[in-house]
């Protein structure tokens, strides 16, 4: 996954490339809580599942 276009109007990034294959891997849904984080030593981009959203057949 690479951070491509940053918009300094918004102070946003884009992620673009692997990010639907994190999101089929982690089987992410929506409402479930992620963390990315910028490491400048190793100049990588960390993600993580924070937390799970409440779903009905009882996974969180």
């Amino acid at each position: 996954m690479k951070l491509t276009h940053y918009y300094s109007t918004s102070d946003r990034y884009v992620l673009n490339g692997a990010w639907n294959k994190i999101c089929k891997e982690r089987v992410l849904q929506v409402n479930d809580k992620v963390g990315l984080y910028w490491d400048p030593a190793d100049h990588a981009l960390h993600f993580s599942v924070r937390q799970r959203a409440f779903r009905e057949d009882g996974v969180a």
